[in-house]
């Protein structure tokens, strides 16, 4: 795990060079100098020698930027002029082309090796140039490309070397791009997103993702978990995957999957290595027998050359396990040969959700001028690469659904875009396993990645976390270049053992005359993998795709359907790839509830509670035994994709808000999903040994605020510290809701971010017409009458008290609610798939300026749980603390200095009791006292923010705003590869031996106490983000506000 964890960080291993080229760039949009266009011309093309692509080009001017680097999210407004073709699916953010160069020089060391520049990722069609010359065109946004440095004659060595490469990136061009489209509907971004690296390697050297291994798992029966005296590693009856065996091109025989038989040597190679038995310390932990079937192609240029390659297989602490003997290898002139092994009888750990243990396969390559391997060994290597490795088996079954290790387990999972507020797409392996452990604090067990394939950073983290994953493409149609697309994701990606599903298409993107895809995108993933089934995110069943797919995928069905296709399709296993879509807001008590009432063109807020909506479509494929699992879309709101029409700009899917702070709904999962599963289950992220929680949705504030009171208006001012409503005939006491009475500080709430008051109209009726009372800055003005911010207010002496709707989320069976001290009563709550609500439930409770306590009753009435609230006191001071580094939330305790690193820090309006103040909406300043840290941006979760992205400020939402920082040195590298950037990097800023102390965050509002955070910094690698992570799998994960 270690080694392969050192690959991620670009560290130089053996023979091969990998180091970041992520540093020194300089970035400019528009396609040539001058003022960018608010509406570019569509697809604008910079010709085959632009200026821009010259050595010796002045880019004194640009911005210097550090990657991955998102070119559209920085800066940005939204805004509906610039966006006049239809753009709110990308968040209202004008999209436009982008320029970025880099100056640098390759060691003289260097002269005759290959060498290459590999890019995990552009968004979208991307064109590179070396020292003028055009070297390279990609066209999709998500898989990876490479390009070749030594083949070129511009290129030069050495100290006085002055090498440029510059890449014109054009978000919207490319196949099935179009103005403000990109390929999706959602916001995809811009420019050099994802790492850089620049990689040399000895001439003959292991193709680029040409390392391949799976393996066959036998269970010792005792780990076998039986269902009704039927052992779930065998077929319940129906269809099941893996299919019967079929016969591979080179005329193996192989199984799709468990039973996947070892194949036999490429014709290249024409040898297979003898099997060796495992040794080590592994054997006496074991739970299982494997045999790892391992295969590299392995590359050449210039002449045809004899070559000698072996396999080897390391334990959980690095330890030997088994390898094979250096075997030969005909590699012909500029092309490539495989070399194949067979390693048997291997007592190992399985990697599973709990206890996901990683090997690493590594593939040694020597050159052998005479053919012959017998004493190559006792020479270094001249390439070496590894991948990991998880032993698991995998079968779908089409009455009993899917297990992992011959034991059942339920997939519940999340669908997710890959962006997050501030760095848009360019997402820093931190906030990423942020991300992944807040999937797990919530039941969650599994990830579809939509609709894309991912960072290849992510799926490690999901090895090490032991979260299932489905890989999804992108662009699916009988066309040649998305086959190729398809063929680059599985190359790629399948030796992750998270990942368990091949997903070609989403939704209308599978159907009609793109369905004549199928059979070409089966056969290069057969092709290439044949260890893992593939699936549609489909609409419909029964047709062409759904024929050709070993899992029939489905979006936002009903369960009739699922129940429809199961009946016509009884040897299909079904799984609802995507479902419920159920919008909710952070902390907003009134609004529309997504289940009932969803009108998009009307400007009501989406309020918290929306367990209906949640329990319905969760349970559609939750509560079908046959089916395979869910994956609820989504796991945290992203930018576009806007529930409704401006002024909202980014989605409300999620149970995380796009800053990462979480929703009500996140509450409602954790209950469902994690508390009531039993810890015996194995699809169960982590044990919570029975514990119980329960979870208020709503707030404790005053029932005026955020509520219309129909007719009111602002009847006086009191010494500018208080105020009055009345009704709309001007009588006091006319209404139940504060109307006649003194009201201590509350004032207009904000049309636009809880900031410019609305009127208090005198005529009742229609919508807009009534007060929302909240908190504003002090001095806005409410009908012309200055307001101050002031204490919660009390109803009047004889007036009708008013009331609140509230309620609770929990995995209790019961819930006793209290104001004040005294019972309102106790509600039932119900599990999924049960018929009955899944929260509890009081109407008319009797708000008081007290406390309200709800109290979790365990099945013998005891008390197992408690949440409580109150009323916002006076804003009084800002709280800051760090929820990425930190412990409680599973990410680690320091930020590691890679130069990449990134902090996320929370900044909270609070009382004099410090409490979150539910209304505040104060300006929030961040910046950075000391220490190697510099404030990439802030956000605060509402949808209808149009503040700009990536400035160092923000407005509060509901009292809260989130703070993103990144690190400025990269000490903690390795000493080869910090002298490696030293040497190669021309014009890069970063800091390569700065000492690890921590930085020092303030945060300013007016009229508010400041605050400060210190976030601890480390140059250990046990504080990396993969080492992080690896200690996390099967670790608890408590949900905070």
């Amino acid at each position: 795990p270690m080694l392969a964890a050192a690959l991620l960080l670009g560290t130089t291993l053996g023979p091969r060079d990998r180091v970041s080229f992520d540093f020194g760039w300089r970035h400019r949009p528009g396609l040539h100098a001058g003022p960018v266009p608010l509406q570019p011309p569509p697809h604008p093309e910079p010709g085959s020698s632009p200026a821009e692509a010259a050595p010796g080009y002045d880019d004194s001017g640009w911005a210097r930027v550090q990657l991955p680097h998102d070119g559209i999210i920085g800066g940005s407004v939204p805004s509906r002029v610039a966006c006049p073709h239809g753009c709110s699916g990308h968040s209202y953010i004008a999209r436009k082309v982008l320029w970025y160069r880099k100056a640098f020089r390759l060691p003289d060391a260097w002269r005759g090796s290959a060498v290459w520049l590999d890019f995990d990722g552009a968004f979208r069609r991307s064109t590179v140039w070396l020292n003028g010359e055009r070297v390279s065109s990609h066209d999709c946004g998500y898989t990876p490309f490479r390009v070749r440095l030594d083949n070129s004659s511009l290129i030069a060595y050495g100290p006085g070397a002055r090498n440029v490469v510059a890449v014109f990136v054009d978000p919207d061009n490319g196949a099935e791009g179009g103005v403000d489209h990109g390929s999706g509907w959602w916001y995809e971004g811009g420019g050099l997103y994802r790492h850089v690296w620049l990689v040399r390697t000895h001439h003959l050297h292991v193709q680029q993702d040409g390392l391949f291994a799976y393996s066959n798992v036998s269970f010792d029966k005792k780990d076998q978990q039986t269902d009704g005296g039927k052992a779930h590693g065998q077929a319940a009856g129906g269809g099941s995957w893996p299919a019967p065996a079929w016969q591979g091109a080179a005329g193996a025989a192989l199984y799709r999957g468990a039973g996947r038989t070892a194949p036999v040597a490429a014709a290249a190679a024409g040898i297979t290595a003898a099997g060796v038995t495992a040794t080590g310390a592994d054997s006496a932990a074991a739970a299982a027998t494997a045999t790892l079937h391992a295969s590299a192609t392995v590359m050449g240029t210039g002449l045809g050359q004899a070559a000698c390659v072996s396999f080897s297989l390391s334990g959980l602490s690095g330890e030997p396990v088994a390898s094979s003997a250096p075997t030969p290898l005909w590699v012909p002139a500029d092309g490539g040969a495989t070399a194949t092994a067979a390693l048997l009888n291997l007592r190992i750990r399985p990697w599973s959700a709990r206890s996901p243990a990683l090997y690493t396969v590594r593939a040694d390559v020597w050159a052998s001028p005479d053919g012959e391997c017998a004493t190559v060994g006792a020479q270094p290597p001249v390439d070496s690469v590894s991948v990991v490795h998880g032993f698991r088996s995998l079968k779908f079954d089409a009455d009993s659904g899917f297990f992992l290790n011959e034991q059942k387990f339920k997939i519940r999972g999340f669908c997710d875009h890959n962006d997050f507020a501030v760095v848009g797409m360019a997402v820093p392996e931190r906030v990423n396993l942020f991300r992944a452990q807040a999937l797990r604090a919530i039941g969650g067990n599994g990830r579809r990645m939509s609709h894309n394939p991912p960072d290849v950073a992510t799926l490690a983290l999901y090895d090490r976390l032991g979260v299932i994953v489905v890989d999804e493409n992108r662009l699916f149609a009988n066309s040649t270049a998305f086959v190729h697309n398809m063929a680059a994701l599985v190359r790629r990606d399948r030796n992750a053992p998270s990942v368990v599903l091949w997903s070609f298409c989403n939704e209308a993107g599978c159907e009609g005359n793109r369905e004549a895809g199928g059979p070409r995108f089966a056969d290069v993933v057969h092709r290439l993998d044949g260890s893992r089934p593939t699936l549609g995110n489909m609409f419909t069943f029964g047709d062409l795709l759904s024929d050709t797919i070993d899992v029939q995928g489905f979006s936002h069905r009903e369960r009739g359907q699922l129940d429809a296709c199961h009946a016509s399709l009884p040897d299909k296993p079904i799984f609802m790839s995507e479902c419920c879509s159920c919008n909710t807001e952070r902390d907003e008590d009134e609004g529309c509830e997504t289940v009932t009432d969803n009108p998009p063109s009307i400007g009501c807020r989406q309020k918290a509670f929306n367990g209906r909506c949640a329990q319905h479509y969760t349970n559609a494929s939750d509560g079908a035994a046959y089916a395979v699992g869910t994956m609820v879309w989504t796991l945290f709101d992203y930018y576009g994709e806007p529930s409704g029409d401006w002024p909202r700009v980014s989605s409300s899917y999620g149970q995380y808000d796009l800053a990462g702070f979480a929703k009500a709904s996140a509450f409602w999962y954790r209950t469902q999903w994690l508390l009531r599963i039993p810890d015996a289950d194995a699809a169960k992220p982590f044990a919570t040994g029975g514990e119980h929680e329960v979870h208020l949705v709503e707030s404790w504030e005053p029932p005026a605020v955020g509520q219309p009171v129909a007719g009111a208006r602002l009847a006086a001012t009191r010494g500018g510290a208080a105020m009055a409503v009345t009704g709309a005939d001007g009588a006091s006491g006319g209404g139940d809701v504060f109307a006649g009475a003194p009201l201590d500080g509350l004032i207009a709430l904000g049309a636009d971010n809880g900031r410019a008051a609305r009127t208090l109209s005198s005529s009742g009726g229609g919508p807009g017409s009534g007060a929302r009372v909240g908190i504003a800055p002090s001095g806005t003005a409410l009908d012309g009458t200055p307001l101050d911010l002031i204490t919660p207010g009390r109803a009047a002496p004889g007036a009708a008290r008013p009331t609140r709707h509230i309620t609770a989320y929990t995995s209790a069976p019961s819930v006793e609610l209290f104001v004040d001290g005294v019972s309102v009563g106790v509600r039932a709550a119900g599990s999924l798939p049960g018929g009955g609500p899944t929260w509890a439930e009081w109407t008319d409770v009797p708000w008081a300026n007290a406390t309200v306590l709800a109290v979790a009753l365990a099945d013998d009435g005891s008390a197992a749980a408690r949440d409580s609230r109150t009323a916002s006191g006076v804003p009084a001071a800002l709280r800051l603390s760090v929820d990425a580094p930190s412990e409680r939330t599973r990410t680690g305790s320091a930020l590691f200095l890679d130069g990449h690193d990134t902090a996320l820090v929370r900044a909270e309006v609070i009382d004099a009791a410090g409490a979150v103040v539910w209304g505040a909406a104060h300006n929030v300043s961040f910046e950075v006292v000391s220490g190697p840290g510099r404030v990439l941006g802030a956000h605060n979760g509402d949808t209808r923010c149009h503040e700009p992205n990536g400035v160092p400020w923000r407005s509060a939402y509901h009292g809260r705003v989130r703070a993103v920082v990144g690190v400025t040195a990269a000490s903690g590298r390795s000493q080869a590869e910090r002298r490696l950037i030293r040497e190669v990097d021309l014009d890069a800023e970063i800091e390569l031996d700065a000492p690890a102390q921590p930085i020092v965050l303030r945060a300013i509002a007016p009229g508010l106490a400041t605050a400060t955070v210190s976030i601890p910094t480390s140059t250990d690698a046990t504080d990396e983000v993969m080492a992080v992570a690896a200690r996390g799998a099967g670790q608890p994960v408590p949900l905070y506000r």
